[in-house]
C-alpha cells in the first residue's frame, strides 16, 4: 500500500505506512530505503539524514550506507558537508576504499588536486583491482599533463576491468601522442 501510494505521489500517505512496515520489520534495508527516498521526495531533508543514520547503525561496517548518506549531502550541494561525512566514515574505518575514491572526486571538483591524488592512491592500496580509482587518478595525471603517468596508471587499471568511454578517449590522445 504504501509503494502504491508513493507510485501516485502521495508521499505524506506513504510515510505512516512505511514507518509502521519498520516498526514491525525494524531490520529491513529496503523499507528504509522505501522511507528516506519518501521523506527526500517531499523536502524533508533533516528526516532523510535521520534514516540514512539509521541504516548506518543497523549495518555500521558497510561502505554502501555510508556513501549513501555522503551523495545525498552532495544532492543537496552541500559539499563540504560531505567530505566531512566521507572523512569520519573513514575515521570508522579506514578500509572504505570506494568513500577513499570519492573524496578524491570531490577533491578534484574543488580543485584540491594534491588531496584528490593522495585519496585515488590509498583507494588502490587499499584494493588494487577497484578500476574507478585507476582512471581517476589517471584522469587527474592527464589533466595535469603528466602524460606518462597517465597512460601508466590507466594501463594498469585496465588490467583489471574495462574503461568506460571518456578513458578510452584520454587513452587514445596519450597513445597518438607517444608514437
Amino acid at each position: 500500500l504504501a509503494g502504491y501510494y508513493y507510485d501516485r505521489q502521495e508521499y505524506n500517505k506513504s510515510i505512516p505506512l512505511l514507518e509502521k512496515y519498520l516498526e514491525l520489520k525494524p531490520g529491513d534495508f529496503i523499507g528504509y530505503s522505501k522511507l528516506r527516498q519518501t521523506y527526500f521526495m517531499i523536502g524533508n531533508y533533516e528526516k532523510t539524514i535521520e534514516i540514512c543514520r539509521r541504516m548506518i547503525d543497523l549495518d555500521p561496517k558497510s561502505q554502501n550506507r555510508y556513501y549513501d548518506l555522503g551523495i545525498f549531502f552532495e544532492k543537496i550541494n552541500m559539499i563540504d558537508s560531505a567530505i566531512n561525512f566521507y572523512r569520519d566514515a573513514l575515521m570508522h574505518n579506514p578500509g572504505f576504499y570506494k568513500i577513499r575514491d570519492h573524496l578524491g572526486t570531490l577533491f578534484l571538483k574543488k580543485d584540491f588536486p594534491d588531496s584528490a591524488e593522495k585519496y585515488f592512491k590509498s583507494a588502490i592500496e587499499i584494493n588494487h583491482e577497484y578500476t574507478p580509482s585507476y582512471f581517476n587518478l589517471g584522469t587527474l595525471y592527464y589533466m595535469q599533463g603528466r602524460d606518462s603517468m597517465a597512460l601508466s596508471i590507466i594501463r594498469e587499471g585496465m588490467a583489471y576491468g574495462d574503461a568506460p568511454e571518456n578513458i578510452r578517449i584520454i587513452l587514445n590522445k596519450l597513445q597518438r601522442a607517444n608514437q
